[in-house]
């Protein structure tokens, strides 16, 4: 055994000379370390306790990879109530969420621990277990455990790969796993588990390098923890004495070995200069007294009368595009913030007018600053370099990494720029002039270090002096010829998409003559959509510029813009799409040069394309093209389509439908304010005369759907069983799409997928004719007393009397049924019949069946009306594992029914082993799973959320093995609360067999 070296801290040294094979005695220094920071620990209990720090640290990469599972996540203390000790910390934990739950004691070491005992409890009877000895609540026993973990951490810190990723990670300083491995044989030494706690230590030291490490580890975990809650307490109170005594304190506490030590020291000398902030000024130019006045604002307290809406919008967040509980908290976030993550303001708020966009009296001092254009840019280069603390906090932390040849001055200051801590009036001014002045060579995403205060702030000044009085229109073409990408891009979106002809003409003469125009592609795409024909001369300059200097292949394949094309299908593509934005390429020409292309020839003829053939390619073509003349330029040469290809045009102009969806509801949102109350719903319009005189003929087709492709697959979905019907479909989804993503939803409340179908053929027939058609069905069609009536009958009603209800009212308020079972918010508001109705199997026919294996669901002899328990799902486990060959690739899902009224079956079979298949059905996770257990002929898991049960079959009998979560205990979870719903559940068998042939396919 290796003795600590003098270097170290002495009390570690072992008191006598021992033999190799004997553990020294590292009780003083644990008890010296005990004595920093963990409280009293007398009779603590090691538990299991979920969703704790401690399971996370035990799931984190480094600990992990020692490959080791632990018994136990945290210590129980013996206080009552009970309180509850991180692993390797000194900080408490919340306690269970659920007062009524109790952390569970792991057994002790005799006993079946973790997910085996807990999976075969439903089977003791036919799984006697006569070696497992009785739970005891003796602590010491419970506490064995604990040494048992300790136990697999020494055995593993004594493999040499993980040796070295511990010295690995102590030398980058990546983590600090190696000073919790050493608190946590303080824990245990302070439960009075002496012999562990010594194993554990002497494992650390022998595997460490650089023995102080592991002290000065542990030590600055204790400081970084008591200095986070000094933090979090000023940060609450403003105290600023208070603030800087607690830091002196804590210094002293800690003189050497923390880490973090030296920047809080430098902080706390910081803390002592604020009393005399230095006043904003240049010489040589006068500053205006507005926005000195507003610097001198940020002294003070954060302003807490701005309001939700302004803070959010400071920020980048638009918060009527979240729903109200997330906009809470997004509130709160900011709030929590103080001015907010300034850091990560990329706008260039010099663009905007000061008339045009004023600040309003509730906005964030910040914004007031920005909104003063050059004025506020000038104010903000006067104090650069000022050092003055705010009551702000740092949004930097672990923003800089070490680049692993620092100096000590470099390490301190990066530790002292990811502190936890106030940010200092410089450093704000730093971070909103680094967005909008012009340093080319400057990277705006590097993370790997902070700029210069003197050189923003000189580079600040020239910028100002250079372009203080120059427009907005004319600033926008300074960032794109002298800006660093971003800087480039954002100002050519501002200057594409104004409406200034003066703006238009920087806009054309920058493009043109840029180094690089194809970066700014996007931009002119834009451009070009806006002003269309008007803006014809500069479009074939431009697409001139690029046939002369077409980008190579690795620009295309490494750029944004590389992307734009290969979806245009290449670059001869793309180009005609912009010269047919102005007017100057015909659309029906481009239609029929792609129906003429052969699939297979695409990819030679341009090696860009991603597309399978030009036809999908035109998706984003006619993005910009009015509905109606698509739907006239594609019906026009339809005849020379195959199947194939018409159903690719039903897809691309899908597309079109439902990019146009989502501009409407842009639109509405964006009118909102002047709305008021009202929605501004578009108004229901057949299509033209024009497009129903060339697409009628169609709707007529009744020859059969390809039984290939995304078009024939959705249509299908819907009872579409013809061309003519695919037809029918879509153009019901030109005049009605806010229904495209509501059809699956129909179709369940009808109980079949032919309503949809049926319902499209009925409007069609109706408005192509010009009489009224039939509504789709609406939830806003029933009125708040009628929807109160439901509510109240649902209360009164029992679990099986709850379907025949719903099948007794009309569509719309079995739409309107539905949302009030998925709306419930307090769970003391459910019905309680709801809830025993989650788990009857309603419907073992799921409406959309085009994967369901009747005759693998017909073997397992699954029935309606039988209901979802523990022992039910462990039946379906164990009856698949009987025959794992016949059965294997086969998935039971139980999942919510309509209106969310019971639950549904699913059972399907993987006829396809590819890795897509396998991916979304979970396959691939069990696949991977035979590595770890390779005496398994077969496995089956049941998920149900993110958690997981395996099991295999010994001796004609299904076995859980051991994982991190448990499928079944979630489920249990479920159980436990009153939602309407259960989660989705499902259950999957593989063999070996199949496994190894899912990750062949993988590897290839």
């Amino acid at each position: 055994m290796r003795v600590v070296s003098s270097i170290c801290v002495l009390f570690f040294i072992a008191p006598s000379v021992v033999g190799e094979s004997e553990i020294p005695d590292f009780s003083e220094g644990l008890r010296r370390i005990a004595a920093l920071g963990l409280p009293e620990m007398k009779d603590a209990k090691w538990v299991k306790l979920p969703e704790s720090r401690g399971e996370r640290f035990t799931s984190s990469y480094e600990f992990t990879e020692m490959s080791i599972k632990t018994s136990g996540n945290t210590w129980q203390l013996s206080n009552d109530p009970p309180t509850y000790l991180d692993f390797g910390s000194g900080e408490f934990i919340d306690p269970p969420a659920d007062g009524n739950k109790k952390a569970q004691a792991d057994e002790p070491s005799g006993a079946k621990s973790g997910v085996l005992g807990k999976m075969l409890k439903n089977f003791k009877e036919k799984n006697p277990e006569p070696e497992k000895k009785p739970k005891t609540t003796e602590p010491k026993e419970v506490v064995s455990l604990a040494a048992k973990d300790a136990t697999k951490i020494a055995s593993a810190l004594a493999k040499p790969a993980v040796a070295e990723s511990l010295n690995d990670n102590i030398r980058w300083g990546y983590t600090n796993t190696h000073g919790r491995l050493m608190l946590f044989a303080a824990q245990l030494h302070a439960a009075g588990e002496t012999d562990s706690a010594n194993t554990l230590a002497a494992a650390l030291f022998l595997a460490a390098t650089d023995d102080s490490a592991l002290i000065d580890g542990a030590i600055s975990h204790l400081a970084d923890a008591e200095y986070a809650a000094i933090a979090a307490r000023f940060f609450e109170n403003n105290d600023w004495k208070t603030y800087q005594k607690s830091l002196v304190a804590l210094l002293e506490k800690f003189p050497r070995g923390w880490a973090k030590g030296p920047a809080v020291a430098l902080l706390a000398s910081n803390l002592e200069k604020r009393t005399a902030p230095p006043k904003p000024s240049l010489d040589g130019i006068k500053l205006n007294p507005k926005a000195v006045a507003l610097l001198d604002e940020l002294l003070e307290k954060p302003d807490s009368k701005t309001s939700d809406e302004d803070l959010a919008k400071a920020n980048g967040y638009n918060l009527s595009q979240f729903p109200p509980t997330q906009r809470a908290s997004i509130v709160a976030m900011l709030r929590a913030q103080g001015m907010g993550s300034f850091t990560n303001n990329q706008d260039l708020w010099t663009l905007q007018s000061k008339e045009a966009n004023p600040a309003s009296d509730n906005s964030s001092t910040l914004s007031k600053i920005k909104a003063m254009g050059m004025d506020g840019l000038i104010a903000l280069a006067a104090v650069a370099d000022d050092q003055t603390l705010l009551p702000i906090p740092n949004p930097q932390n672990e923003r800089n990494f070490y680049g692993g040849s620092e100096s000590m001055a470099e390490a301190i200051l990066r530790n002292y720029q990811n502190l936890n801590r106030p940010v200092s009036r410089g450093e704000i001014a730093v971070a909103i002039l680094s967005s909008v002045i012009t340093i080319p060579s400057s990277d705006p995403y590097s993370r790997s270090s902070q700029p210069d205060p003197a050189e923003i702030s000189a580079s600040a000044i020239d910028f100002w002096k250079k372009h203080k009085d120059k427009s907005p229109v004319q600033l926008a073409t300074v960032y794109i010829t002298e800006g660093n990408p971003y800087q480039q891009s954002t100002a050519s979106s501002f200057l594409a998409s104004s409406k200034d002809p003066a703006a238009h003409a920087a806009f054309e003469k920058t493009v043109l003559a840029s180094g690089d125009p194809i970066s700014l592609i996007g931009q002119v795409d834009q451009y070009l959509t806006a002003r269309k024909a008007k803006a014809k001369e500069f479009a074939n300059a431009y697409i001139k510029l690029l046939r002369d200097n077409p980008p190579g292949e690795q620009e295309l394949m490494r750029s944004a813009a590389g992307y734009h094309i290969r979806e245009a299908g290449g670059l001869e593509n793309y180009l005609k799409r912009l010269s047919l934005k102005v007017g100057d390429a015909s659309l029906d020409k481009m239609i029929r040069d792609a129906l003429k292309a052969k699939p297979e020839k695409t990819a030679e003829r341009d090696p860009y394309s991603q597309r399978n053939t030009l036809i999908t390619a035109l998706g984003s073509t006619v993005q910009s093209i009015p509905i109606n003349e698509c739907f006239i330029a594609f019906g026009k040469v339809a005849n020379q389509a195959s199947p194939e290809q018409w159903m690719e045009i039903h897809q691309v102009l899908l597309g079109r439908i439902t990019s146009e969806l989502r501009a409407q509801y842009n639109s509405m949102e964006e009118d909102e304010d002047d709305a008021g109350d009202d929605e501004k719903v578009p108004a229901f319009a057949a299509l033209p005369e024009e497009v129903m005189t060339l697409w009628k003929p169609f709707m007529a087709r009744t020859d059969a759907l390809p039984t290939e492709g995304q078009f024939p697959t959705y249509a299908s979905a819907y009872g579409a069983k013809t061309i003519g019907d695919a037809t029918t479909l879509l153009l019901e989804l030109a005049v009605s799409p806010q229904i495209v993503y509501s059809l699956n939803q129909f179709a369940q409340l009808e109980g079949s997928s032919d309503a949809i179908m049926e319902i499209a053929r009925k409007r069609v027939a109706a408005w192509s004719t010009g009489e009224t058609p039939e509504p789709w069905p609406d939830a806003g069609n029933v009125s708040d007393e009628r929807k109160e009536e439901i509510s109240a009958k649902l209360a009164k009603l029992q679990a099986d009397e709850i379907i025949p209800f719903a099948k007794s009212l009309n569509r719309d308020e079995r739409l309107a049924l539905a949302y009030i079972n998925y709306q419930y918010q307090d769970e003391e508001s459910v019905p309680t019949a709801l809830t025993e109705l989650r788990q009857i199997i309603v419907t073992t026919t799921p409406v959309f069946a085009a994967d369901f294996d009747a005759d693998a669901a017909a073997k397992l002899g699954i029935a309606q009306g039988e209901r979802i328990t523990v022992e039910f799902l462990t039946k379906i486990i164990r009856d698949l594992l009987k025959d794992p060959t016949a059965n294997s690739t086969t998935t039971v899902t139980f999942f919510p029914a309509a209106m969310n009224l019971g639950s549904s079956l699913l059972v399907t079979t993987a006829k396809d082993l590819s890795t897509t298949k396998t991916q979304s059905s979970g396959l691939a996770y069990l696949a991977s799973s035979f590595q770890k257990h390779e005496d398994a002929d077969a496995l089956a898991f049941i998920a149900v959320g993110r958690a997981t049960d395996i099991f295999t079959l010994k001796d004609d009998k299904a076995v859980a093995l051991e994982t991190e979560t448990s499928g079944l205990e979630e489920f249990k979870k479920a159980l436990e609360t009153k939602s309407p719903s259960l989660p989705y559940i499902r259950i999957s068998i593989l063999s070996r067999q199949d496994a190894e042939k899912i990750i062949s396919n993988q590897e290839e």
